[in-house]
């Protein structure tokens, strides 16, 4: 599958998936309050305890917390999901801090991992691609991994397969925490527009048919295929001035 074909497909799988946990989620709010109003309002209960210890702790222990949590938890393959909470708790700006410095750290840490321990699983593993970067990287240096951070590359094997590969530190650093910043947005923002369970319980499900939870899913489906288009022209119009002039003839 090509580049592009790959970025719409992820976006609209991703679009699907998320009419489908809105769906879902209604189905769950209705099952809990009419059928297990017990459940319920311990879920509400326990929201409720952990959104005040995050509002009355200071910024520096409540970031540093979720911070902490995030980062183990993003060990695990999947972090769409864990965005999506830590933006639903933290709100938007301090869930974009959270995020992009925590999965910053996972990439770096398994990068080291298959830098200096790894490798020879990672090239037995993947020879042809380990082999496809290295060809690549030699060219394109950190904006080939910049380029697959924006186009949702596949988040850890990104982080294996490139510690098997030429490319220094500091690129890998840069093109991930840059690259990693637009989809990171766009899940921050979508996590911060879901109602609390406090706010489904009082005004039932119209906050899940609200035009700024469905603007955030329609961004999600939409965005990585924009900013994809933007980064490679902007990508191509470099390497074009980059390229020798031939001589003007006389």
């Amino acid at each position: 599958m090509s580049g592009n074909g790959w970025v719409r497909h992820v976006s609209r799988w991703r679009l699907i998936a998320g009419v489908l946990v809105v769906a879902l989620a209604g189905v769950v709010v209705v099952a809990l309050r009419y059928w297990g109003p017990h459940y319920w309002q311990w879920l509400v209960e326990h929201e409720r305890q952990l959104r005040l210890w995050i509002e009355t702790r200071s910024p520096w222990v409540s970031w540093t917390a979720g911070l902490a949590v995030f980062t183990l938890a993003s060990f695990v393959p999947g972090i769409a999901g864990k965005s999506l909470v830590v933006a639903w708790f933290y709100g938007f700006w301090p869930s974009v801090v959270i995020v992009n410095l925590g999965l910053t750290v996972v990439a770096l840490v398994e990068f080291g991992l298959s830098r200096w321990w790894l490798r020879p699983w990672v090239e037995s593993t993947w020879p042809a691609r380990v082999a496809q970067l290295r060809a690549i990287l030699n060219a394109e240096g950190g904006y080939y991994l910049f380029a697959a951070r924006v186009a949702h590359a596949p988040y850890t094997l990104t982080n294996y397969v490139m510690g098997a590969t030429p490319l220094g530190w500091w690129d890998f650093w840069w093109a991930t925490q840059i690259g990693l910043l637009p989809g990171n947005l766009i899940f921050c923002y979508a996590g911060s527009s879901l109602p609390s369970l406090e706010e489904l319980g009082h005004e039932s499900l119209r906050l899940l048919w609200s035009p700024k939870l469905w603007s955030a899913l329609a961004l999600l489906a939409v965005a990585p295929w924009a900013v994809r288009k933007l980064v490679f022209f902007c990508l191509r119009r470099m390497r074009r001035s980059e390229e020798p002039r031939a001589p003007l003839r006389r």
